[in-house]
């Protein structure tokens, strides 16, 4: 963990790398260097600058985000960037009042600089090194501000707002309001429409005292996008609807009611139509649906209609994705039978699960070495991954495997055997004298139905630190088959780190082994987000 006494090579250490490396990433090849721009359109028309890290620098940001969440307490009014909160938590907090007074934070991430950014790294309750702040600094910061687009920037903002929350959260209660925000975008909400020193009820304008309070913590509101509303108008927070029930447009959930009518009516059409208007390197009109449909069951639940319908008629379409509309409800008494959740049953997965990497192997970029995912040991000393981990490394044909719980061991291992079509490989360790391996059995029937309880085993994000192996219950939620290969979808994410793993039942017997996950894409034209991809293990049956 960082903390007042982590020094320049400490941080180093705990972003998996050396000073060196660090330094000449950071100041060899110039954090400018390192960062690919592009513009995505607002609604109102304008652009919105994104400053995307390339992968090397990627990584040691996602890493650098990990320890200082850890470092941050978050606020109770902050909503975005934080584990468990999101537009939901934090239009929740506004239901059902007379006034909702909103305004927008002017060029949010411009505002946080280099300096700010030291300096609060560098003050209490941090209190880090001055070389330690600084280093930080660098790694966050492009051209001296947070760039929007890297993965660091969101929890920086968040420690750099800590003191503007406290003075808004007093504010407020001093004035009997709520108070949130989520990134650059604040509310207040009252259920007296009364005198206050928020807003002024005759302009609508924020008071002078919030004005000079925002200015203080060295921002500025933009005035184009201040709005109060009554009771008696759409009350819109986080483009939620807050009048009587959390809620989302009508036109909203029309839209992608329409969208779904018209890949029934034929899925090419539809998608050629779809590229038409927003190019073609947008993602399947199928994608963008499913996404639409996920963010409506996240607003409204698993329970609403609305959703059940949605999702019904999507799932009856011809697509590879399928929506579960089942409740995440936790089957403690399963669990309880799951062989591995004793100490020893553990211990046995952690001796036949292993830990890809890429370290050290030469030829390899900085951000190749980086790359990181798991193997696991079957029957007949076989060892298996997912074949996209060696295209990620530049396809290299070597690696190093190790055991969590003894990782001053590496064995240098080689692929033997790749199918880019089912995403497996097989490695073989090239040490010779080599020890027995414990092995995993695979399943005698490896293509289990939706609804069967499985686990997902693996090292998601693995850090440095880390010594013990993941364990994530799981369900199968859809079950496909593609180019004559058998597939299954589960129903929890499959982080980077994951591909390769096994995917195990109640007998510790391997059913599937671990691809790719979901990820988040924004369109670059129309700037909305969606879901892209499926939580996906191809069946073990492929193994043998």
């Amino acid at each position: 963990m960082i903390n007042s006494s982590t020094s320049p090579s400490d941080l180093a250490f705990l972003l998996g790398t050396k000073i060196s490396r660090l330094c000449y990433v950071l100041y060899g090849i110039g954090t400018t260097n390192l960062y690919s721009t592009f513009d995505i359109p607002k609604k109102n028309g304008e652009k919105r600058v994104i400053r995307a890290p390339k992968p090397q620098l990627k990584q040691l940001q996602l890493r650098l985000k990990n320890h200082l969440e850890n470092m941050y307490k978050p606020h109770f009014a902050a909503a975005a960037f934080v584990k468990e909160r999101g537009i939901v938590f934090n239009a929740k907090k506004h239901i059902r009042k007379k006034v909702v007074f909103n305004l927008d934070l002017e060029n949010f991430y411009d505002q946080i600089n280099f300096g700010r950014v030291k300096g609060l790294l560098r003050a209490a309750p941090y209190s880090l090194r001055e070389d330690t702040a600084q280093l930080i600094a660098h790694l966050c910061c492009v051209d001296r501000v947070v760039p929007q687009g890297a993965p660091s920037s969101p929890i920086i903002s968040n420690m750099i707002c800590r003191k503007l929350d406290r003075e808004l959260s007093l504010l407020a209660k001093e004035n009997k309001f709520i108070y949130s925000r989520y990134a650059d975008d604040i509310t207040f909400s009252s259920h007296k429409e009364c005198d206050n020193e928020i807003f002024d009820k005759v302009s609508m304008l924020p008071s002078s005292r919030l004005s000079q309070l925002i200015s203080s913590n060295g921002f500025a509101i933009n005035s184009a996008k201040t709005r109060l509303q009554n009771y008696k108008q759409r009350q819109v927070v986080t483009g939620l609807k807050v009048n009587q029930i959390l809620n989302i447009d009508r036109r909203y959930i029309r839209t992608t009611k329409a969208m779904i009518h018209s890949l029934s009516a034929g899925s090419e059409a539809a998608n050629e139509v779809h590229r038409l208007k927003n190019g073609d390197e947008s993602p399947s009109l199928e994608a963008v649906v499913y996404g639409r449909i996920n963010y409506i069951r996240m607003v409204k639940g698993v329970e609403s209609s609305v959703f059940r319908m949605l999702a019904t008629k999507f799932n009856q379409l011809e697509a590879a994705i399928k929506i579960t509309t089942s409740p995440k409800l936790r089957n403690s008494k399963l669990e309880e039978k799951l062989h591995f959740y004793g100490h020893e049953n553990r211990r046995n997965l952690e001796r036949c699960v292993w830990v890809v990497s890429f370290e050290g192997i030469d030829g390899l970029s900085v951000e190749q070495e980086l790359v990181q995912a798991t193997s696991f040991m079957c029957e007949g000393q076989r060892m298996f991954t997912a074949a996209h981990v060696f295209a990620k490394a530049g396809n290299s044909d070597e690696c190093y495997v190790y055991r969590i719980y003894e990782q001053h061991i590496k064995y240098r291992a080689k692929v033997v055997s790749k199918c880019n079509v089912s995403d497996v490989a097989e490695l073989k360790i090239q040490d010779e004298n080599l020890p027995w391996f414990h092995f995993l059995k695979l399943a005698p029937e490896p293509y289990p139905r939706q609804g069967y309880r499985l686990s997902l085993i693996g090292f998601p994000q693995l850090r440095t630190g880390h010594d013990s192996l993941s364990i994530i219950p799981c369900t199968v939620i859809n079950t496909f088959t593609r180019s004559t290969f058998r597939f299954g979808e589960i129903d929890v994410d499959i982080h980077g780190g994951n591909s390769g793993g096994p995917v195990v039942n109640v007998y510790m017997q391997v059913v599937g082994l671990a691809l790719v996950g979901v990820g988040i894409v924004v369109d670059n034209i129309t700037g909305e987000a969606h879901l892209e991809g499926a939580n996906t293990y191809i069946s073990a049956e492929h193994l043998k």
